[in-house]
């Protein structure tokens, strides 16, 4: 849902579709996406990376530890 907004999770059982699910963009998001901030300690330490999710469209998060934004032209994924 970070990477494209409209994407469905479709659950397919003995070849029939059996549910298909509108993908959310959740509330918190930990460990996917990098910090832009060069600054921040998730850069400089093993500490997982969190984001609270400040606004879903346009898609905008706040770093849990140095408080930087990230839109979706900055967000990068981790390694």
């Amino acid at each position: 849902a970070l990477v494209a907004p409209l994407a469905s999770i479709i659950k397919i059982r003995n070849y029939q579709v059996e549910e298909k699910i509108h993908a959310e963009v959740p509330d918190h998001v930990n460990k996917i996406i990098k910090c832009m901030n060069p600054k921040c300690i998730t850069n400089f330490e093993a500490i997982e990376t969190k984001f609270d999710v400040v606004d879903r469209d346009p898609r905008k998060l706040r770093c849990h530890y140095c408080e930087k934004f990230t839109t979706k032209e900055t967000m990068k994924f981790q390694d």
